[in-house]
């Protein structure tokens, strides 16, 4: 920050200060003229145009030099985020703002649906060893071995999904995990479909704290689940997965 952007700051903090503090560092200001309290007022004014811009709303205009440029630091922040992430898909943007525990509830749902792939082209003593494994879970997995379109979309990844979850099981993950660790490295798979632009740009706003979680990250640091032949179909069913979910989840709010 330069000396002139400091000392704007000063100026305009001082006259979002009030009458007292205006009167006491510029006493020859006439107040109820075109001054340093009608320049504050339009500061104020600007600002909660920009919001309007930004956010579809603003809040009350309180003259708190404080407030002020808290409210102008998160404004910034909006504005970075949406310039890193304003050419993603809108998936990955609503991806990206979920909180952690929704987020690895969707993870998990996808990892379900992919074991469900995976017993379902099995011998029958599969899906009731994954059941009784399961435990009081079980029920979820069930619920995608009866979706009969969903299988036959998730079939072909059997064998990648039997490969993750024996190396999941052979480092002692309990089996709800595993559903987790197989449904995060699907949505792995859709992230390495972006091109390096998009990656890097989603990593960028990771680590400058604008996101929720620190997926990118994680994703970027994990192998696909599946092979580059099989790739850009996993990746088009993971984020249709994640966006029916993210629907679901704001119907259920609303």
């Amino acid at each position: 920050m330069d000396r002139t952007d400091k000392y704007r700051r000063w100026v305009l903090a001082t006259m979002l200060g009030g009458t007292d503090v205006i009167a006491r560092v510029w006493p020859e200001t006439t107040l109820e003229s075109i001054g340093a309290r009608s320049l504050a007022s339009l500061q104020l004014a600007e600002l909660a145009d920009l919001e309007e811009h930004a956010f579809g709303g603003s809040g009350p205009c309180e003259r708190s030099p404080a407030r002020f440029w808290q409210r102008r630091a998160h404004l910034s922040m909006r504005r970075q985020r949406a310039g890193l992430l304003g050419d993603l898909a809108p998936v990955w943007r609503q991806l990206l703002a979920t909180p952690e525990p929704e987020l690895r509830r969707i993870l998990g749902e996808i990892g379900f649906a992919l074991l469900a792939g995976l017993v379902a082209t099995g011998a029958r003593t599969d899906l009731v060893l994954a059941c009784s494994e399961l435990g009081e879970h079980a029920v979820r997995l069930l619920v995608h071995v009866r979706n009969v379109a969903e299988l036959a979309v998730v079939a072909p990844w059997a064998p990648a999904v039997a490969a993750a979850r024996a190396t999941a099981r052979q480092r002692g993950e309990p089996p709800l995990r595993q559903a987790y660790l197989i449904g995060r490295s699907a949505l792995a798979t859709a992230f390495h479909r972006l091109s390096p632009t998009l990656q890097d740009q989603m990593l960028r706003a990771s680590r400058d704290q604008m996101t929720a979680t620190s997926l990118p990250d994680l994703l970027a640091n994990l192998a696909p689940l599946v092979g580059a032949e099989q790739a850009s179909a996993q990746a088009e069913w993971v984020l249709s997965v994640v966006a029916r979910a993210k629907a679901d989840a704001m119907e259920a709010r609303s």
